[in-house]
């Protein structure tokens, strides 16, 4: 049976979500079409995206990835996964609806996923974000870069290298991802220091002040965690799908 461990203040616990375990695909019951493990443990609403991705991986990396959220949230709340019920607030982000379970709110989360890998943050404190994206050849950077970095991050990322370019892309979007608004909130708005280890976003209800936390290290991918206050560790945790299938 799966149980996470406890989730101290102050701590944020990272899962690392493999989404084809050894290298190979999963078992036909997180395919969302063959109506098993998928079926009984996704919302409507998540079956219905999933089902909707033209091809099988994609279908199935989608339900794999909410699966294990689900797994991994209701074992920090003592709900069975399927149990577990999400809102969305009027931006976009996902929460727990812990008045809709009888709980009181205890729990902050953000999901992200690339590829083959999946990252679910996880706190008690207060609300984060975080981002994971596979690092390749960006052909089309000037273009973007015009639309997603301020002046003074295009001129820092002029001769850069792809992996220093998506360091600075995954805390653009885990700091989006962290004050709510996503991108309803322009990226322009928000200004990453050089160092990596701070961001400030010119929010609506005036600036804030985001802490960064690369995680974790890999040739791969790049990946960021947003916080809006200090924390003594993250935890790196892996989900561990032999218990569940």
């Amino acid at each position: 049976m799966f149980t996470s461990p406890p989730l101290s203040p102050n701590i944020v616990h990272l899962w690392r979500i493999d989404l084809e375990p050894s290298g190979g695909p999963f078992p036909d019951c997180l395919v969302p079409e063959n109506d098993l493990l998928a079926r009984e443990v996704l919302s409507d609403e998540e079956f219905a995206k999933a089902s909707r991705f033209v091809s099988q991986p994609l279908r199935l990396r989608y339900a794999a990835a909410h699966v294990a959220m689900r797994f991994i949230l209701g074992s920090y709340l003592e709900r069975p996964a399927a149990e577990v019920v999400l809102a969305v607030e009027k931006m976009g982000r996902p929460i727990v609806d812990f008045a809709a379970m009888q709980l009181a709110p205890s729990l902050f989360f953000n999901l992200s996923h690339t590829e083959d890998i999946a990252l679910l943050a996880v706190g008690s404190q207060n609300p984060l974000g975080v981002d994971i994206e596979a690092i390749r050849e960006m052909k089309s950077r000037p273009g973007i870069d015009r639309q997603v970095y301020t002046e003074t991050e295009r001129q820092r990322l002029l001769d850069a290298n792809d992996s220093l370019w998506f360091d600075h892309w995954t805390a653009k979007e885990a700091v989006l991802k962290a004050t709510g608004y996503g991108f309803y909130l322009s990226p322009l708005q928000i200004e990453i220091d050089p160092s990596l280890r701070f961001a400030v976003a010119n929010e609506r209800s005036g600036a804030s002040r985001w802490l960064l936390h690369r995680c974790p290290p890999s040739s791969r991918w790049s990946a960021t965690l947003a916080t809006s206050s200090p924390i003594e560790a993250i935890d790196q945790l892996e989900f561990p799908w032999q218990q569940i299938l």
